[in-house]
């Protein structure tokens, strides 16, 4: 505090502190700079941990342990590229096998990644120091204290009371039982714990065939793998198997295919400073193809010319199933001709750039048969020569929850020819031992669910729709059908027409007019109906192909046997058939139920169902159903004389009847109902009655006996403007309006085409027409029938009482106490009913009409809705009286008269006359 105190007062001592503060910040700016120019010169050529270690530690003081970084992320100097492109090797060899081949191991050596180095924790013994490597001492005891210190150059390592002990060079292990016997005489009743603190920096060069060769800077923990990667790892061109190091002067081979298969071999070799790694380029190779867990292309290993089938399939991981199979080494001929040699030996050779092929042999399922649908108990099933179908499906839930019991399919493979063929049967049958079949080895049982009989009902109306629309366009090929322009489809594959049709058949819908597609049908309706892709290259059928191969399509019956199908695609392929062919054998076990039945439409019913099994699945018959007869058409086909006979007759309504009739294919039943008055629908009535509403009518009921129903007309109701409205009345006005619409639509095109260069159509009169045109057809009718409906006078008239129809409209208004003048007139409004008032006199008080009023065409829309034209005669007892209500218009003339024009056209016309006269005198005196 003296010493500060004298300092201060002192201005002799003041100065030269400032002066030299001054010459200190000088100097720091400066060396600041200068570093920072130095560090933009070089960061572009240092990695971030060589800069975090220049700039650093520049205190001068040893870091605490806490601020020693735990781990240092390389990143590669090549970017990452997780999907490699493909080598000219894996072309040629892709193009040999016909599958896709790629090189094994680089999808994970072949691209660099991050590493991550760990700069603290414990190391093995076996860990060799260097120098720049951080030894961590901690002394317990007598002396409690922590000492860092690093290898020098001269690799020792220097403690305080210890003299220098050497680590550089030597392993862990051994440089700490050193160092714990120097403290143990040191140090008295003192326990020391050794351990690595940081690790020292190493550089390691990697050339060859690598993404991006260099001099990489990594830690004293590294491998020969983490050099690879940072280095963007090794290119398909180079060489997995024989990887040289050279370390202190040695040359070490290095494998990674024992990292790849195994995980081990590449930690057991450390890097060292001034290592060098060296990738060769890449050598011998052979490639397994087919049923094998790893396809790809393998090298040989290091001075190998050769390698066995056995070893090769090892090195792609096995055989992928246990099966037959059929082996065989694809080699190329000296004149270039590719040839399959088949392997009869495990220790048969492959050589550069052969392919070892394994695909299937024999595997067919003997004694075993399997039970399909949607099922619990859906699966395989053993089989011998006498099992039949109802021990397969006599088990409880064979059928499912909701079973259609009168139809099922057997899929039998032929054992000659090995083609499938379907065979039908019924449940109910099977059960009762009347059509109980015997179950072959091989088939496929296919149970439905009434869910699935809906699909199988649609798909035979929609089938049996585009064939009769087929027949019909080929009986008239001119012939164009307004519902339906998907025949109009032209077919771009090379499959007969017909073929074509079924299958457009069974995608069920129309297609837009003028629309070529592959198979004469829209993709995206077949994807729709059929569960099948919609993109080109998915809806094309390919060879099966192994289950691990890209671009594979599912073989045959790949849907799984207990799932319920929404599509008959997902059917056919259960059954393993052709979706034409099903269609076609369905189609073959139609019948048509019509009429008084809960469930009308078409079924599939397999041989032996009586009608009375067949209502029950319709969900039986209505309560109003007609017993007193059903009547059937149904057709015999005798086959071999080639003739048909269709007979249509009666049967009775009774369980006897029902019971004993037997089904045949095409039946057509129709259900007759009891004939009765009701149920035809509501009519409203609204407006001035009593009790407004809907009322269910019967047959023959009138307009009066619906008032009467309604309570009457209330006192202030005006029967005389009564609208009545009618559904069917409407469709005919709308029917009238298309009607006039291409009337005048084939008219202006007439006029167009008529029309001559000088009086060429407007197109602003032509624009107008077509929105005229386009009005007319979207124009809504209103339907309305002209009535009054004065229950008096329906009773004394009854012919103008008219018979209700279902969803008629009766509105009965109010009184009304004015009438209405619009149109061409000065002042269009409404004014107050006089008694006796004429329709001159309405027209007076609306002003009169326009200038481009035409009087002539004036009419008065009366109350009920009639119409009629206004007789305005010179004489006064012609002149119209008007019920309360009505309406007056007066139109415009589209072309009204012109003084001006007539006197034009006159004055031609009489200087004309004139001058004909004229002519006529001159000829006359000669």
């Amino acid at each position: 505090m003296r010493e500060a105190k004298v300092g201060l007062s002192k201005e002799g001592r003041r100065k030269p502190s400032l002066r030299a503060f001054a010459v200190l910040a000088v100097v720091a700016l400066l060396t600041a700079q200068a570093s920072d120019t130095l560090a933009q010169q070089n960061s572009q050529n240092l990695t971030s941990e060589q800069m975090r270690q220049m700039f650093g530690n520049q205190g001068g003081s040893a870091p605490e342990l806490n601020s020693v970084p735990q781990t240092t992320i390389l990143e590669p100097t090549a970017a990452a590229n997780p999907s490699l492109p493909q080598s000219r090797l894996e072309q040629i060899m892709t193009a040999r096998a016909g599958m896709k081949l790629t090189q094994f191991g680089y999808d994970q050596l072949g691209s660099g990644r991050p590493i991550n180095l760990p700069q603290v924790g414990g190391v093995q013994d076996d860990y060799i120091l260097g120098t720049g490597d951080e030894i961590v001492v901690t002394l317990r005891g007598q002396e409690n204290t922590g000492q860092r210190v690093e290898v020098d150059r001269d690799g020792n390592v220097m403690l305080p009371r210890i003299g220098p002990i050497p680590a550089g060079g030597r392993r862990f292990g051994e440089f700490r039982a050193d160092l714990l016997a120097a403290i143990h005489n040191a140090y008295m009743s003192t326990q020391a714990y050794v351990s690595i603190g940081r690790l020292r920096q190493i550089s390691v060069m990697v050339v060859g065939e690598v993404g991006s060769p260099g001099v990489r800077i990594l830690t004293g923990l590294s491998t020969p793998l983490d050099a690879i990667l940072v280095s963007g790892g090794i290119a398909k061109s180079g060489s997995l198997r024989d990887v040289k190091l050279i370390h202190q002067g040695r040359t070490i081979s290095i494998d990674f295919y024992q990292f790849l298969t195994s995980g081990v071999g590449s930690r057991q070799v450390t890097l060292g400073d001034g290592d060098r790694i060296v990738v060769p380029p890449l050598r011998n190779v052979a490639a397994a193809a087919g049923w094998v867990r790893r396809p790809g292309i393998y090298e040989m290993a290091p001075g190998q010319s050769a390698i066995s089938a056995n070893a090769l399939q090892s090195l792609a991981g096995g055989l992928e199933v246990r099966g037959r199979y059929r082996v065989g080494i694809l080699r190329v001929q000296a004149n270039g001709q590719t040839q399959l040699a088949p392997v009869t030996s495990d220790n048969a050779l492959l050589h550069d750039g052969e392919i070892l092929m394994t695909m299937p042999g024999a595997d067919q399922i003997v004694d075993r048969a399997t039970l399909a649908g949607g099922s619990a108990l859906a699966g395989s099933y053993s089989v011998n020569a006498g099992t039949r179908l109802s021990e397969i499906l006599r088990a409880p839930g064979a059928l499912g929850e909701s079973p259609y019991t009168i139809f099922a399919v057997i899929s039998r493979r032929d054992p000659r020819t090995y083609l499938r063929s379907l065979i039908a049967f019924s449940p109910i049958g099977a059960l009762s031992g009347e059509f109980d079949l015997q179950v072959m080895s091989g088939d496929i049982v296919r149970v439905f669910s009434m869910r699935e009989s809906r699909l199988l009902s649609q798909s035979i109306t929609d089938f049996e729709a585009r064939k009769q629309s087929d027949e019909e366009l080929a009986r008239n090929p001119y012939a164009t059908d307004s519902s339906d322009n998907s025949d109009q489809l032209t077919s771009t594959t090379t499959a007969p027409s017909s073929q074509v049709n079924l299958a457009a058949a069974a995608a069920g819908q129309s297609q837009a007019p003028g629309v070529s597609v592959p198979g004469g049908a829209n993709a995206a309706q077949k994807s729709a109906y059929l569960g099948i892709a919609s993109r080109p290259e998915e809806a094309q059928p390919s060879a099966p192909a192994p289950a691990n191969l890209e671009n594979e399509t599912p073989a045959t019956g790949s849907v799984p046997p207990n799932a319920e199908v929404t599509t008959l695609r997902e059917l056919a392929s259960q059954l393993d058939v052709d979706t034409v062919v099903l269609l076609n054998f369905l189609s073959d076990h139609e019948v048509t139920l019509d009429g008084a039945v809960r469930g009308p439409g078409s079924y599939v019913v397999g041989p032996g169902i009586n009608l009375h099994d067949l209502v029950m699945v319709a969900g039986g018959t209505i309560r109003w159903a007609d017993e007193s007869g059903v009547e059937l058409i149904s057709t015999d086909v005798n086959q071999r004389s080639g003739a048909s006979m269709t007979v249509r007759k009666e049967l009775p309504l009774n369980s006897a009847m029902l019971a004993s009739y037997i089904i045949k294919p095409h039946d057509e039943l129709r259900f007759k109902q009891v004939f009765t008055q009701a149920g035809l629908g509501p009519v409203t009535v609204d407006g001035e009655v009593r009790f407004p509403g809907q009322y269910k009518i019967i047959r023959g009921e009138h307009l009066g006996d619906l008032l009467k129903r309604a309570g009457g007309l209330t006192d202030v109701a005006y029967p005389y403007g009564t609208v009545y409205l009618r559904k069917s009345v409407a469709a005919l006005e709308q029917q009238s309006f298309r009607r006039l619409a291409d009337e005048v639509q084939n008219q202006l095109l007439v006029g167009m085409t008529r029309t001559s260069a000088t009086t060429k159509l407007d197109p602003t009169a032509f624009s107008a027409a077509q929105t005229f045109v386009q009005t007319l057809r979207t124009q809504r009718g209103l339907g309305r029938i002209s009535v009054v409906a004065d229950p008096t006078i329906l009773a004394v008239q009854p012919a103008d009482d008219p018979l209700l129809e279902p969803g008629d409209l009766i509105y009965i208004p109010q009184r009304p106490s004015t009438v209405s003048v619009l149109g061409e007139v000065l002042q269009p409004g409404s004014y107050p009913y006089r008694p006796h008032t004429k329709a001159e006199e309405y027209l007076a008080k609306a002003g009169g009409s326009t200038a481009f009023a035409d009087n002539s065409l004036t009419y008065i829309i009366l109350p009920d809705g009639s119409a009629k034209r206004l007789d305005r005669s010179w004489l006064p007892f012609d002149s119209e009286r008007l019920p309360p209500g009505s309406v007056i218009v007066v139109p415009r003339d589209i072309a009204p008269f012109e003084w001006t024009d007539f006197a034009i056209n006159a004055s031609q016309i009489f200087s004309q006359l004139a001058l004909a006269a004229a002519s006529l005198a001159v000829i006359s005196t000669r």
